[in-house]
């Protein structure tokens, strides 16, 4: 089948879209597709045009703003709007495409524009359901009637790109269930259909020399009981709460504990500060940015994940706690939105009420105490995760629906 898949957010990254968007084209691909990208051109993408073997179309943004058209200074990048309706014609009057696949927010947003004139039938895809969110968003305008006459513009783009779809389909049952609440009429045709992650964090086998290597440089020893978070560091993404648990363990469990962050944000400040209050500076290791596929040894030498973001269904889809289920790892997690999908409480890992600070500690303390448990519960993790996250497994799905939207039309 050939497939044009439109994705704003496409290629190397720290986030998660872009890497997800990767991971369905080579997906596609690997079964047997003919597919052509749409894309903005970004940072380290040139290196993935020039060794892909499907073709990668350029957009334009502007250099300092963000790739997102819902805020901020990535509204800047509608301006471009008529370029990119007309790059979608052309590749839609070369390519052929059987079905298209728009791919993530932003291209719907983006999609809506001009949807009524393609018709290439398409499906879309959503992954953070800003539909139910766009009356907060416009309540928190400061005021400016342009700005909010602006984003309901917007808002009503999106929502006309789902409505126009043949399916939508959304990345997590939390996902579907807000993107319902904003736009009902879609009830019927909104399925889940998961992101995948980089099948490499499945594949790779356990690296001793690179980890002990790591325990030197991070100050690590045997004995150490290693908790992980891997995000951008923002005030909702519930670090903050991880480290007032440890601060709150006694001392027999706290003196084994080390706690590895790894990512960067607005929040570094403050929890540099709330480090230094609690006393954790000997405990805390802040790693700052690293590439995604170097976090597999730093998954490998910890003994738990833990991330319980205060982020409700705005965290669609737990990407980082997939990837520690592939290297065997049990996560704790809030139990909100995208993660109650990605782990079973109590089978691959442990759920808390966001903010329970009290409960954290409880879990990280029965884990650190029973190690059979643990690995156990890893192990049971990795296998849950290869069942349904691997880029095989999410093709299939996701070629289901795009066969389907052809027959269909």
């Amino acid at each position: 089948m050939k497939i044009l898949i439109y994705a704003q957010h496409f290629g190397p990254s720290l986030s998660g879209m872009p890497l997800s968007n990767l991971e369905i084209v080579k997906g596609l691909q690997r079964i047997g597709n003919k597919i052509e990208v749409i894309s903005c051109r970004r940072r380290g993408l040139n290196k993935i045009s020039s060794d892909a073997n499907y073709r990668i179309n350029f957009v334009p943004k502007w250099p300092l703003a963000t790739i997102s058209s819902l805020y901020g200074k990535g509204l800047l990048n509608w301006i471009f709007l008529p370029i990119y309706y007309r790059v979608v014609q052309n590749r839609i009057n070369v390519f052929n495409p059987e079905v298209i696949f728009v791919a993530d927010e932003t291209s719907n947003c983006f999609w809506g524009s001009w949807a009524r004139k393609i018709k290439t039938p398409y499906v879309s895809y959503c992954s953070v359901p800003y539909l139910y969110k766009w009356k907060e968003i416009l309540s928190n305008s400061n005021g400016n009637k342009i700005n909010k006459t602006l984003i309901k513009y917007l808002f009503n783009r999106m929502k006309l790109s789902y409505k126009l779809a043949k399916y939508v389909l959304a990345v997590s049952y939390s996902t579907k269930t807000e993107l319902i609440k904003g736009f009902p009429e879609i009830k019927k045709k909104t399925h889940i259909v998961p992101r995948s992650i980089n099948d490499i964090f499945f594949g790779k086998p356990i690296n001793n020399s690179e980890i002990d290597h790591l325990k030197r440089k991070i100050g690590i020893s045997n004995d150490n009981f290693v908790i992980l978070s891997v995000s951008r560091l923002t005030n909702e993404k519930g670090i903050d709460d991880v480290m007032k648990a440890i601060a709150s363990l006694d001392k027999s469990l706290s003196r084994r504990i080390k706690y590895i962050i790894v990512g960067q944000g607005p929040a570094n400040n403050y929890l540099s500060n709330l480090n230094k209050q609690l006393g954790l500076e000997k405990k805390i290791v802040f790693l700052g940015k690293i590439p995604n596929t170097n976090l597999i040894s730093i998954y490998d030498l910890c003994d738990v994940f833990v991330l319980p973001s205060r982020r409700g269904a705005s965290e669609s889809f737990g990407r980082v706690f997939v990837e520690a289920a592939a290297r065997s790892k049990t996560s704790i997690a809030a139990n909100t939105g995208g993660m109650l999908d990605v782990i079973k409480d109590g089978i691959t890992g442990f759920l808390v009420d966001p903010g329970d600070v009290d409960a954290l500690g409880k879990n990280i303390k029965i884990l650190a105490s029973d190690t059979k448990l643990k690995k156990q519960m890893g192990y049971v993790a990795k296998f849950e995760a290869q069942r349904k996250y691997t880029s095989p497994v999410i093709a299939a799905q996701l070629q289901l629906y795009l066969e389907k939207a052809v027959s269909i039309h």
